[in-house]
């Protein structure tokens, strides 16, 4: 848990406690371990997506923490000749899909992040950076691993205070990914959505473009698109003005 003279976060908190989870129950191969340890001396590591958000909420809200496929690396300078051999493909993202000892990393530069040139010239912390490049809401906290740091953004405070998930960058590639992900989001956290997140997936929403979709990344239907087409239309937002947990005064950093 954070210290703090009022228990509450400023915009980072130091969390060796982390650091060491992630050694002991995610990184936890020889292989694994020499490889992130690599990277550190090289360069600055940052860890977000399924990874950052899981432990966060099972530390701020009654979720428990699953065990997630979903681990996401940026790093500031990627020197190729140190992932070579991890290498299964290059990503849609501009990064690389890494399998080490059957656990499977997505790693790409910070630089390299499809909408890095669209960000605002005036910030100069690659920690706010980097949570200002994503879609989700949910996805905007960052651990650097270099400095056992935590970066918990104002989006991500937002989404956990008010059980809501919101867009970041509303710019994306791959509007049906994003369909599919807030489905899987809802089904996992039951979070509603953000008028604006709900126009964006009306107003995207293709059912032939989502089968096809599907079909090309998992090889079959996996979700029904009548059901996909219920959770955007009958899902409404309301304000949720009061928080039982005391722990989520944590998250009001703002």
């Amino acid at each position: 848990m954070p210290s703090g003279k009022n228990n509450k976060l400023d915009r980072t908190y130091h969390d060796p406690d982390f650091y060491d989870y992630l050694f002991s129950a995610v990184f936890n191969s020889s292989e694994e371990e020499i490889l992130i340890k690599d990277l550190e001396g090289q360069t600055d590591v940052y860890l977000f997506g399924g990874i950052t958000r899981d432990h966060l909420f099972s530390s701020f809200t009654k979720h428990s923490l699953d065990e997630t496929e979903d681990i996401d690396i940026v790093v500031t300078e990627l020197n190729i000749d140190t992932i070579q051999k991890y290498i299964v493909k290059r990503t849609k993202f501009g990064g690389y899909k890494l399998k080490i000892n059957g656990s499977l990393y997505d790693i790409w530069e910070l630089k390299d992040t499809w909408n890095y040139n669209k960000i605002d010239k005036k910030i100069n912390s690659d920690l706010v950076k980097l949570s200002k490049l994503v879609f989700f809401s949910f996805n905007t906290s960052i651990y650097w691993i270099n400095k056992r740091l935590w970066y918990i953004s104002r989006e991500f405070g937002k989404s956990v205070r008010n059980e809501v998930l919101d867009i970041v960058f509303g710019q994306n590639p791959y509007p049906e990914l994003s369909i599919i992900r807030a489905y899987k989001y809802f089904k996992k956290y039951n979070y509603i959505l953000s008028p604006r997140m709900k126009n964006y997936l009306k107003s995207n929403f293709d059912p032939v473009e989502l089968e096809n979709y599907q079909k090309d990344r998992y090889g079959s239907i996996r979700y029904n698109i009548n059901d996909l087409y219920k959770y955007i239309m009958t899902n409404n937002y309301i304000q949720k003005d009061n928080v039982k947990s005391n722990q989520l005064n944590i998250l009001d950093t703002y």
